[in-house]
């Protein structure tokens, strides 16, 4: 009875192993991005398979939110998997057991050869198939992986190759593979207009898959609907550049380019760089939305989400491309049959219509003569009055004199003599060029009283600002109320346009913000919306004046510094409702590249960076080159073991007394310890450079100032060749205004490095539009260990004068700081904390790793963080990295540490206070704090600008 019962129990084994294919289940799991989900989910419902064998597709999102999906990931032996999305390359190696599984990945990453250590195959035949995105391949990838891993009885075909570079049309049957070819076939079509402008369009081949190639059947038909020929491309960038955008005499075919690739950080080769000049067209920079939905970049005050900053907008900057515009993006779709979300892409309508009027603008300036164009130079005349007309380090009205003979001289119609020189054009804005605040009523009159001033009757700006977006509307009327209680620029019921009309030529400033006006509205919303006469401005400039291209000359405008989102604006943001069609062009000290990169991502500028003034070392002056060499003399006498060495300490506490010093410094008590930190501060003001006056745009240095310059960039870059210096100063000034006379021609800008020519000799020859770094790479390994050195300083300074460690140091970081520097600042917090970071092979910085209690011999000390606007806009991804150490860094206890018993202090009371204990918890761990989106500033330094209007 017992064999019996043993027999029947066996039995289930046994049939098991006889028929192994069809009862054992297996499992294999695709994770995928979400882009690929409608291709991936169409080719797995197609798929035939063996009944064992079950295939299900998972995005990061259903790895995240959906318990089954991770159940069953642990469950297969099989995993395939699109590294690309760096976090699937994360969760398998964190979060899944794979030693007993088959992974592989389909696309490479930046983490290759971590992921091969861990076991992850990267077959090149298995990632053939990938390359070549359609339904077939992805079924037959798929086979291939279950037939190598699961059973051999699979069949499966080769890779069905599609082509890598050719021109798409929703309206042809096939890819066409030369330029010519598309042409002979384009003519012969109805949408075909000779003689129109070309647009190209620069696309990645897997925007032509099902589920995606529909957004750019969208964009086709409109640009085409708009009057342009369109070339849609696809392939290696310079060889669409090269191949399919120019002739076989390497002429351009196209006039303006739409790029959707040329994302990445490595794009601007020799190559690519050769070809974007030698095409010398626009190209502006088109976006498809990658991590949100449309839905939710519509909904999101930040715009495009911090990780995909630098894939769609700092990445492109490096490659010269303009405009950045959130052009598609993807949707949710319900798959009702399997219950799968899917994302299909779509058009974003209305910033497409947005668009459409630019391109046009742009082409224009290529195609018109200059004795047409209408052109508008606006200076920045800040906070009102006579005396704040100016730019940062730029001689304004000298760089307006000889912009406007060059233009004159290249055929544009500008009514000047050849009298009109810098003091007359400071004249001709003092009479008619400037803002006259409300609290001046008498200067508005004298400047109404001369017959040139333009009026603009303000009926006809309710009609105008009647067509502008509804949102920004409500929110200007909110603020400043109806246009009739305006007082700012306004008189008789019309607004006074300050500017000075040189035939086709304009000169005016830039609209005040109004704080001046108004400072109480700066108390209730820093996110301060423009007043009726700044809005009146720039529609003035488009419905009056005509205007084909505008000019900001020098740093820096308010438009740009506007509400709304932070990157990747909607068509009701400020700075696009005011931009309006008009090409901007942007004048800019090449050193000043955050605030640069602000004036580019928002007011769609296109940089000509100029040169910082000419410097020379600044040495020691009077009394402070006595102190030096009283100290100097200190030292030797000490060393000597002279008698006379007390003498000399002590006029040398009398003279740092006179001096104030020690209240500069912050010394409490003056002794012999502290000469070295003096000494050193005097050094340092010493090793300072002072400038030669202000640059004037289009004019390099020359004797006395370009020599001393010369020595300053040489000093300060230990490998500079002294002549190639030379040369890029030299250079400078021709290229700038060269360059600006290009773009007004609706020419290419090539890009190049910015930053201050002293920290930087890359930064000249100036003339380029220039892009930051790669914030990837922030902070430096040079940034760590002078941001190290700057942490035990700061400890230093606290034993000596507190006699304890520092319980919470608070930092202030600048996005402008930050390029120059690489990240001190960022580096002198994680030390604080007692972090480090991690770098890859090419500098990119990884993540952080603790420093070990035993080695760091102190307390991690707590920190406050407080970036600035710009800063918030420019490195979001290093708010978050800052974000994750401080959560790596309060978990530590090897050590006394002041973050977790600072937590635990503010919950407590907040929980005190009447908060419920989640909340208290999650609020006592933030340590960033920065103004809130579509903000910049608090506001305190208008304020304190306008102390007239104080009541106390």
């Amino acid at each position: 009875m017992n064999d019996t019962k043993r027999l029947y129990s066996l039995l289930p084994l046994a049939i098991l192993f006889l028929f192994p294919s069809t009862t054992l289940a297996k499992q294999i799991s695709f994770l995928v991005i979400d882009a690929d989900t409608y291709l991936v989910n169409k080719a797995i419902k197609e798929l035939r398979l063996p009944d064992n064998i079950k295939v299900r597709f998972f995005t990061y999102h259903d790895i995240t939110k959906d318990s089954s999906a991770r159940e069953f990931i642990d469950a297969s032996e099989v995993i395939i998997c699109d590294v690309m999305q760096g976090e699937l390359g994360r969760y398998l190696i964190e979060d899944v057991q794979i030693r007993n599984k088959s992974i592989y990945a389909v696309r490479g990453s930046r983490d290759d050869e971590a992921l091969k250590r861990e076991g992850i195959i990267f077959d090149p035949d298995i990632q053939e198939y990938f390359s070549n995105l359609c339904v077939a391949n992805i079924q037959n990838l798929i086979c291939r992986v279950a037939r190598n891993e699961l059973d051999p009885s699979i069949a499966y075909d080769e890779v069905k190759k599609l082509p890598c570079l050719g021109i798409y049309h929703t309206g042809a049957d096939a890819v066409f593979t030369s330029l010519e070819e598309y042409l002979h076939w384009y003519r012969k079509r109805k949408e075909y207009i000779k003689d129109a402008p070309w647009i190209g369009m620069m696309l990645f081949s897997s925007f032509l898959i099902e589920g995606q190639k529909e957004k750019v059947d969208y964009l086709i038909k409109r640009l085409e609907d708009e009057g342009f020929n369109v070339a849609p491309a696809f392939g290696r960038d310079h060889d669409v550049l090269t191949s399919l955008f120019m002739d076989r005499n390497q002429r351009a075919k196209v006039d303006l380019v739409l790029a959707f690739s040329l994302k990445f950080y490595s794009a601007l080769n020799d190559d690519v760089r050769r070809a974007l000049i030698k095409l010398n067209v626009p190209i502006f920079n088109a976006i498809n939305l990658y991590s949100n939905t449309i839905d939710e970049w519509h909904g999101d005050p930040i715009g495009i989400p911090p990780m995909d900053v630098v894939w769609t907008v700092a990445n492109p900057e490096i490659s010269g491309l303009i405009e950045s515009s959130v052009l598609t993006g993807k949707v949710r779709q319900l798959d009702e049959e399997t219950g799968k979300v899917l994302f299909i892409h779509r058009p974003i309508k209305e910033n497409i219509e947005l668009l459409i009027p630019r391109l046009k603008m742009w082409v224009q300036l290529k195609k018109e003569e200059n004795n047409n164009k209408r052109v508008a130079i606006l200076y920045y005349n800040h906070g009102q009055g006579k005396q704040n007309v100016g730019a940062s380090y730029l001689n304004v009205f000298r760089s307006l004199e000889l912009i406007l003979q060059r233009m004159k001289k290249e055929g544009y119609r500008v009514a000047i003599d050849k009298n009109l020189s810098e003091d007359a054009i400071k004249d001709l804005v003092l009479k008619y060029g400037r803002n006259v605040g409300s609290w001046a009523p008498g200067e508005l009159d004298k400047m109404l009283g001369e017959k040139k001033v333009i009026r603009l009757p303000v009926k006809t700006y309710q009609k105008w600002f009647a067509g502008l977006p509804g949102d920004f509307k409500k929110k200007v009327i909110e603020q400043w109320g109806e246009v009739e209680g305006s007082t700012i620029m306004i008189k008789n019921e019309e607004f006074i346009i300050p500017a000075v009309i040189l035939g086709n030529v304009l000169i005016m400033p830039e609209p005040a913000r109004g704080w001046g006006d108004d400072p109480m509205k700066l108390y209730h919303d820093p996110t301060l919306y423009p007043h009726h006469q700044y809005i009146a401005a720039y529609l003035w400039l488009k419905h009056f004046f005509h205007a084909d291209a505008m000019i900001h000359l020098g740093t820096h405008a308010t438009h740009e510094w506007l509400p709304g989102k932070q990157a990747g604006l909607s068509p009701s943001c400020p700075p696009e409702v005011l931009i309006t069609d008009i090409p901007n062009i942007y004048p800019y000290i090449v050193d000043d590249v955050g605030e640069g990169i602000q004036a580019k991502r928002r007011g769609r500028g296109v940089i000509i960076d100029h040169l910082i003034p000419a410097v020379k070392e600044a040495g020691l002056y009077h009394e402070y080159s006595r102190l030096y060499d009283m100290i100097s003399s200190y030292n030797r006498a000490v060393s000597l073991g002279s008698q006379t060495a007390g003498g000399k300490l002590g006029k040398i506490e009398d003279l740092v007394t006179n001096m104030g010093l020690l209240n500069d410094l912050g010394i409490t008590e003056f002794d012999e310890g502290v000469l070295e930190e003096i000494e050193h501060y005097l050094l340092e003001i010493r090793e300072n450079f002072m400038p030669y006056g202000m640059h004037t745009f289009g004019i390099s240095p020359e004797g006395e100032a370009l020599q001393d310059t010369i020595k300053a960039v040489s000093k300060r870059n230990s490998q500079a060749n002294e002549e190639e210096v030379k040369t890029g100063l030299v250079d400078s000034g021709p290229r700038e205004i060269d360059y600006l006379t290009k773009a007004l021609k609706g020419g290419y800008v090539p890009s190049g490095e910015g930053n201050d020519p002293i920290r930087n000799v890359g930064a000249i020859p100036t003339g380029k539009n220039f892009f930051g770094f790669n914030p990837d790479k922030i902070p430096s390994q040079t940034a760590w260990d002078l941001g190290r050195q700057a942490a035990e300083q700061i400890i230093k300074k606290n034993l000596k004068e507190k006699k304890r460690y520092p319980k919470k140091v608070a930092i202030v970081l600048w996005a402008t700081e930050t390029i120059r520097n690489e990240g001190i600042n960022e580096s002198t917090i994680l030390y604080l904390m007692g972090l480090k970071p991690t770098w890859d092979k090419a500098g990119r910085v990884t993540g952080t790793e603790v420093i070990p209690g035993r080695k760091l011999d102190r307390p991690r000390i707590d920190i406050l963080i407080n970036p600035s606007g710009l800063y918030r806009d420019l490195f979001p991804n290093m708010l978050l990295f800052l974000d994750k150490a401080v959560r790596k860094a309060v978990i530590q206890t090897d050590i006394e540490n002041l973050i977790s018993k600072h937590n635990a202090e503010i919950k407590t009371l907040l929980i005190a206070s009447g908060s419920d204990e989640e909340r208290a918890d999650l609020l006592s761990r933030i340590r960033i704090f920065t103004e809130k989106p579509g903000s910049y500033g608090t506001g305190v330094c208008e304020m304190t600008g306008n102390s007239g209007f104080w009541e106390s």
